[in-house]
């Protein structure tokens, strides 16, 4: 696939005005992206471009980060697809490499770029989740959106984090409540905001589900996966967001999810439970901001929560999401 690029006039990249842009308010934060390739910006606009809807009511008038991809000839190396590695020198700062490609971004100055090859754009979902939406996300997270690792449904104003380790089944989950009507906000994070209130913003409509999970919904069995950076296949489902309403929500409730072999199961639990179950074994990309986490993880603890012991059919907890809406 040929990515066509305009040639850089300055080849130190000083002041480089780009040809292509767009703002976007990413979970509510203005973010400008600037490229020299129509392909990029597609990108950019199949993985931010539904936060058009976002009323202007929800954005920060807060100074725009800024993000800048600029694409030039380089080597990937043998192979299909060129390996994504991560550093993180120091706090808020993330640096990304491929064997041709590298891309930083710095949170205290707003500010990501990355240099990229043609042949890495050319792999759309790889390069929007692992290079795109990593510095996006690294610079707007650092800006009162910290992430949580939780799959997130919505109903009437209020919202369910469906909270629990890797491999318990959220994203499982989530998709069967969309299934059944509910919106889903998220199934792998949320973004959690503290000022002026407790706020909880989601990437809305997108289910990554693992094979086992795919196995449980029959309209799935001709997707194709698609190979994430750290080499696990996982089937990608987008859900048609355009009814739903693109806006934080205020009422959230934690929902601690957990594997079991017999019927689904509900039951409230306190907010000790819900602290421990938020801080305790906290996934790696999660961590980077503990004193912040621990500090949303006692906002969302407050009041206590619920525990849902998961079936071996994730059909059966749905009903049970329902009844916590029904009591929010």
């Amino acid at each position: 696939m040929k990515v066509p690029f305009d040639a850089l006039a300055d080849p130190v990249v000083r002041n480089e005005k780009l040809a292509h842009g767009t703002e976007l308010p990413v979970l509510g934060r203005r973010v400008v992206f600037e490229t020299n390739n129509m392909s990029v910006l597609g990108a950019v606009e199949r993985s931010f471009g539904g936060w058009r809807r976002l009323a202007k009511s929800f954005v920060e008038p807060a100074p725009a980060c800024r993000v800048r991809l600029f694409v030039e000839d380089g080597d990937e190396g043998p192979g299909n697809r060129p390996p994504l590695r991560y550093r993180l020198p120091r706090p808020g700062t993330l640096v990304l490499s491929t064997p041709g490609s590298v891309g930083v971004a710095e949170a205290d100055r707003g500010e990501a770029y990355a240099f990229v090859t043609p042949a890495l754009v050319a792999h759309d979902w790889y390069f929007r989740y692992g290079v795109v939406e990593a510095l996006t996300l690294m610079l707007v997270t650092n800006m009162d959106r910290h992430p949580v690792h939780a799959a997130t449904v919505v109903r009437d104003g209020g919202a369910l984090l469906l909270a629990g380790p890797s491999g318990v089944g959220k994203s499982t989950l989530a998709y069967a409540a969309g299934r059944a009507g509910l919106q889903v906000r998220g199934d792998e994070a949320a973004y959690i905001q503290l000022q002026p209130a407790l706020r909880l913003w989601g990437m809305p409509g997108r289910v990554r589900l693992s094979s086992a999970g795919a196995a449980h919904f029959p309209e799935l069995s001709d997707v194709p996966p698609v190979s994430e950076i750290n080499g696990i296949s996982k089937v990608v489902v987008d859900f048609d967001v355009e009814k739903w309403a693109l806006r934080p929500v205020e009422r959230v409730v934690v929902c601690l999810l957990s594997e079991g072999d017999g019927p689904a199961r509900l039951e409230r639990v306190e907010a000790s439970e819900i602290l421990d179950g938020l801080t305790s074994r906290v996934e790696p990309g999660f961590d980077l901001n503990p004193e912040e986490g621990r500090l949303v993880a006692e906002r969302l603890a407050r009041g206590g929560g619920w525990r849902v012991g998961l079936s071996k059919d994730p059909f059966d907890a749905v009903p049970l999401l329902e009844e916590i809406f029904n009591a929010l």
